[in-house]
């Protein structure tokens, strides 16, 4: 994992950063074990750590998982990853033997589970079950909640999924608010300037980025939070490095080591020195590298933590590539050896670029390309998870809207069934004659707000499905074009849009009657969609024609595309039609440049279809 997320993770457990670790009487409270911890948690968790394992050790009951679960909390900080997983089982047993512990302690062991699976190769299919532990709290706000958004923010941002990383970050600074906790608030000021340092093209920003780390610094309460002050100089160090700003970047990592070393805190020592030596890297001065990487490997020899060992591997391979090092064939069997399994795909593609430089150091060509297509493979990898994520949090958002708007219409009838029986009750003490008068009042009252609300949602889904095909319509198929395109741009990715057309459909009308050209319609929606990956979309513009939306893919591309698109269609079954039908369609694609407009493309890819046509149809341009 990148290693300023594996620092920020340690942020977890800094809940409190005022001057006590009592809730002040406006915010909510955390359970009361876990809030014995909280301020030595950010100022010097290591010197915490053994006291709170003895009285785990000793505890009984329902306070026996509390104690173990704040020892996993206080070693999560500290990156001792094996010793985390071993508490948490113990925790785990506690609670089991609790029958009469509250449902929240469940909960609170499921996220802290959530959070340590979040460190490696899993760290993505966590956002599924995150969001449905989140959606499953009582309703209002809380620490658990705030804390949940926290794992969802900084794994979304481990995995590269950064405008889902900073929507997270805007609701968790949001539930810190309304909690009262300003370490939360922090915490999204924090993710915040890191994914600012990405934009490095941005004249302002290393400014924006450090206004942000600056917010999340002031939060500390003067005097204490030496731990937490370290982590936050450490990521500002790492944001600054990632603008290509060395010389602004090392006295933030300097600060960081010092006050680590000070706390004889291994994992943040080791940090540091690995991020220092990585400046040694770029800055063209290898040999000052090795010295460092020796300490800080050492240093996480027993830690458990295999991403930041990879990165020492990395950087050592590359500075001994640079140095032409006698021992460079030393190193590079030992990196190798490692098993990079657990990692994600940024760390096992920086890993390969460092095994692409060691091969070419050593005039063994062919391994250095091996390891070069594998780079770019993984990278397409990394990429591709982060698109599939996102995807994944639409859907869950999709779901979430749909399920409010069915409880909501579950109440409204409840409260309609509420009205009729006390309008009943009221009736029976009338007359006959005004009984008959009311329950026909009240029968068409129920029957138009009935009707009226089947009439909202049928007009909303006309509003974004197309009646025909099914398929999104107009407007949303470029609602959604013109957001992929943004993002696209944003993140420096390809997009591509094209336009479809049926050739002659104007001929299978007259000839075999429109309901055959209907359901010839209906057919290219049925399988077009099946060919297409998860991003991909395709929409109906207008008549025969349709818009297909393609994140992540070039120009080049496009041939592969049509071809699979159109053999798809070819033998599709259509009622009303020959088997096969012998329809086919042209298309028209343009790949977007890093400025270029949605309307500009638009024309372009309508331009390139009518030359699709004039070249015979059944092809593209």
């Amino acid at each position: 994992m990148n290693t300023v997320l594996r620092g920020c993770l340690g942020l977890l457990l800094a809940g409190m950063l005022a001057a006590t670790a009592t809730a002040a009487p406006d915010r909510a409270p955390w359970p009361a074990v876990l809030a014995e911890t909280l301020e030595a948690s950010i100022d010097d968790p290591m010197a915490a750590l053994e006291p709170e394992r003895r009285r785990a050790v000793l505890a009984q009951g329902e306070e026996r998982f509390w104690r173990w679960l704040a020892v996993a909390r206080l070693e999560s900080a500290l990156e001792m990853d094996e010793a985390t997983a071993h508490s948490l089982q113990r925790a785990a047993d506690a609670l089991a033997a609790a029958p009469g512990a509250p449902p929240e302690a469940a909960a609170w062991l499921k996220a802290a589970q959530l959070r340590l699976a979040g460190l490696g190769a899993d760290g993505p299919a966590q956002i599924k079950p995150l969001t449905a532990l989140r959606e499953s709290l009582p309703a209002g706000p809380s620490v658990l909640r705030c804390e949940l958004l926290d794992i969802e923010t900084w794994t979304l941002h481990a995995i590269d999924s950064l405008d889902e990383a900073w929507r997270a970050a805007e609701a968790l600074a949001d539930c810190s608010e309304r909690t009262g906790w300003a370490f939360f608030g922090a915490q999204a000021a924090l993710t915040q300037g890191q994914i600012v340092a990405v934009d490095r093209g941005r004249p302002d920003a290393r400014d924006r980025a450090l206004a942000h780390f600056a917010r999340a610094d002031a939060a500390v309460a003067p005097g204490r939070g030496r731990y937490l002050r370290s982590l936050v100089t450490y990521a500002a160090g790492i944001a600054l490095a990632d603008l290509r700003l060395p010389a602004d970047a090392l006295p933030f990592l300097q600060q960081a080591l010092a006050i680590s070393r000070d706390l004889g805190d291994r994992a943040g020592i080791a940090a540091a020195l690995i991020q220092m030596a990585a400046l040694d890297v770029e800055g063209q001065a290898p040999a000052d590298a090795l010295r460092p990487l020796a300490e800080a490997e050492a240093l996480l020899s027993d830690l458990g933590d295999g991403t930041r060992i990879v990165n020492v591997h990395a950087l050592r391979l590359r500075a001994m590539a640079a140095l032409r090092h006698a021992d460079l064939p030393r190193a590079l069997s030992r990196a190798v050896a490692l098993d990079l399994g657990g990692e994600l795909p940024q760390s096992r593609r920086n890993m390969a670029l460092a095994l692409a430089e060691a091969y070419a150091s050593l005039g063994q060509h062919a391994q250095a390309y091996a390891q070069m297509q594998r780079a770019r493979a993984l990278d397409e990898e990394a990429r591709q998870l982060g698109r599939d994520t996102q995807v994944l949090l639409l859907q869950a958002r999709y779901d979430t809207a749909r399920r409010d708007a069915e409880i909501a219409s579950l109440k409204h009838r409840e409260e309609a069934a509420q009205l009729t029986v006390q309008a009943q009750s009221a009736t029976q003490r009338a007359l006959w004659g005004g009984l008959s008068v009311l329950s026909l009042v009240l029968v068409g009252v129920a029957m138009l707000g009935w009707r009226a609300w089947r009439s909202r949602r049928e007009l909303t889904d006309l509003a974004l499905r197309d009646e025909l095909t099914s398929l999104p319509n107009r407007r949303a198929i470029e609602a959604y074009a013109r957001a992929q395109l943004s993002q696209s741009q944003r993140l420096g990715l390809p997009f591509t849009i094209a336009l479809l057309d049926l050739d002659h459909f104007k001929q299978v009308n007259d000839r075999f009657g429109h309901p055959a050209g209907d359901a010839l319609l209906q057919a290219l929606a049925r399988v077009v969609p099946q060919v297409l990956r998860a991003p991909d979309r395709l929409g109906r513009w207008g008549g025969e024609e349709f818009m297909l939306v393609l994140p992540g893919t070039r120009a080049d591309e496009l041939g592969g595309v049509f071809a699979r698109l159109l053999a798809a269609f070819a033998v599709v079954d259509t009622p009303g039609l020959s088997s096969p039908h012998g329809v086919t369609f042209s298309m028209g694609g343009v790949e977007a440049g890093p400025h270029d407009g949605f309307d500009a493309l638009l024309s372009l890819a309508d331009e390139r279809l009518y030359a699709a046509k004039d070249a015979g149809r059944a092809t593209w341009r």
